[in-house]
This record gives C-alpha cells, sequence and structure tokens, in this order.
C-alpha cells in the first residue's frame, strides 16, 4: 500500500510539473486550441513555434502594437521554473520556417517572467505574469509573427516557443521623436539551444551572445551566468549563431564552451540597454 501511495504521489508531482508550465495567452497565439504548454521538442523538429498540423491558424481578432507604446505580454501557469532569459523577437513570415529571419527587439537576462521557482495553481492559472515592451523604433509598419522564447533556469535544459500574428502600425509624430531617434536599432538574430546540441547550463540565467539594443535585468545577481561564459556549449545543428559563425572565424570559441579571444569579444560586444526620457502611455 505504501509503494501504491508512492507511485500516486510520484505521478502527481510528475502530472503538475507537466500541466503546469507558461503559455503565451497575449497577444493572443496562433492555433490557440492546439498550443501546448510544453517546451519545444528535444531536437527542434517543432521549431519554430511548435510546428503540428494546422500550426498558423490565425486568431479572429489580430493584436495591434503601435511603435514606440509601452505593451505587456501575458503568460498563465504556475511552473516557472526559477525564471531564466527570454527574448522576444519578430519575423516578417507568417508561417515561420527553421530558415526564417528573427530579429530580436528586447531581452530578459534573469527573472523571466518571474524570479519565483513555482506559482498557484495549475496550468490555467492567472498570476499576473507579463513582460513590459515596446516595438521600437527601427521596425518598419507591417504584419509580423512575434515569438517569447524562454530558457528557464531550473530544471530540464528546454527551449519554449510562442507565437503570434501581430500588425505593427505606425509611431505617433508626440512621442518624443527626437529622444527616439537617438537611439541606434540593434536587432540581432534570435538565440536558439538546447533543442540543437548546444546546452545551455542549469541554475543560471543566461547572458545572450548577442542581446540586441533593449535588455532587461529582474533577476538575482548571483544567478546570471559570469561575463565571459558560454551561453551554450556543444556544437548546434542548427541556429542562428551557426549561421553567423561562418563570417567570424574564432566566434564558435566565444559560444561553444571554449575561451573568448580578443576578436570574438569584439564581435560579440554587448550592446548597453537603451534608455530613453520619453515613455508613452502603456497599451493594456
Amino acid at each position: 500500500m505504501m509503494l501504491i501511495r508512492y507511485i500516486l504521489l510520484l505521478e502527481a508531482i510528475v502530472l503538475q510539473a507537466v500541466s503546469g508550465h507558461l503559455i503565451m495567452v497575449s497577444p493572443e497565439p496562433y492555433s490557440k486550441e492546439t498550443l501546448n504548454n510544453s517546451p519545444l521538442a528535444e531536437h527542434g523538429s517543432d521549431f519554430p513555434c511548435k510546428l503540428r498540423t494546422d500550426a498558423f491558424l490565425a486568431p479572429s481578432t489580430e493584436t495591434v502594437y503601435q511603435i514606440g507604446i509601452e505593451n505587456i505580454i501575458k503568460f498563465k501557469g504556475s511552473a516557472t521554473h526559477g525564471g531564466g532569459s527570454c527574448q522576444l523577437s519578430l519575423t516578417e513570415d507568417r508561417e515561420p520556417t527553421k530558415d526564417s529571419e528573427w530579429k530580436v527587439i528586447k531581452s530578459y537576462e534573469g527573472g523571466c517572467p518571474t524570479k519565483a521557482e513555482k506559482l498557484a495553481g495549475d496550468a490555467t492559472a492567472d498570476n499576473a505574469l507579463h513582460l513590459d515592451f515596446a516595438i521600437p523604433e527601427g521596425i518598419n509598419p507591417g504584419k509580423y509573427t512575434l515569438a517569447w522564447t524562454w530558457f528557464n533556469r531550473i530544471g530540464n535544459r528546454e527551449m519554449y516557443m510562442n507565437c503570434a500574428p501581430v500588425t505593427v502600425s505606425g509611431a505617433s509624430s508626440q512621442q518624443c521623436h527626437k529622444s527616439i531617434q537617438k537611439q541606434t536599432p540593434n536587432f540581432p538574430p534570435m538565440f536558439i539551444a538546447n533543442i540543437n546540441g548546444c546546452v545551455t547550463k542549469e541554475n543560471v540565467d543566461i547572458r545572450f551572445p548577442q542581446p540586441g539594443s533593449i535588455v532587461e535585468h529582474n533577476g538575482e545577481k548571483d544567478h546570471l551566468l559570469r561575463e565571459g561564459e558560454p551561453p551554450c556549449t556543444g556544437t548546434p545543428t542548427f541556429s542562428a549563431l551557426a549561421a553567423i559563425k561562418s563570417t567570424i572565424p574564432d566566434l564558435t570559441k566565444g559560444v561553444f564552451g571554449e575561451a573568448l579571444s580578443s576578436t570574438t569579444s569584439t564581435a560579440l560586444a554587448r550592446i548597453p540597454t537603451s534608455v530613453s526620457s520619453c515613455r508613452a502611455p502603456r497599451r493594456n
């Protein structure tokens, strides 16, 4: 009897871990009826956007973001795995493939979307989890696919990815135009790991080798990957970084597990967080 109780308890724990993962609810993702909250497949077979049958059915109402206006990405779920690091990226492809070009518009290094190891409830729990962001100047108005990617700090080495169709509208002339113009846009490729042979380190919030111009830090300082350490180790079978390394000879050393060279350090120079004195009203 004790053995049966132990097995049932173990099954309950496993079920809770599987069923409580986070899922993006706003913007409304593609094919939300068939979207589950599990990570991407270990070998990347469902990358990008959790590929499946009819993976890119658009919602009845598409989310519209105006350039420069602050918005939030909303989530539901409870298994937050101690947070981790996330990126928000855009592609012009409305049905993305492995060959799609993603532009990172914001990186969150630590505490994404929270520092908590676990929150109350199950997969449907509304714990008011969200990420603040704005479509930056330098992105053209038009139709895009927005992706949220997440590398959890605690637990299995995984990559989560949810995608949504969005429309980007032009900036208002009243949005402190001069202040925005001074920022130099930098939209690097999306970081990919844990599904391609390059594995992130557990119990740390990774630093992205190319975080882009806008970076936010919300985690514990002691959890953040030390400067100079690679974000993942191993040779990727596919990756935006793998494509870049062919043009920068020393890049392999810095990204995939060996010591950084001076050439690599220059090639992967991190861009400071952009700070604007002008903040537009948030769109809820």
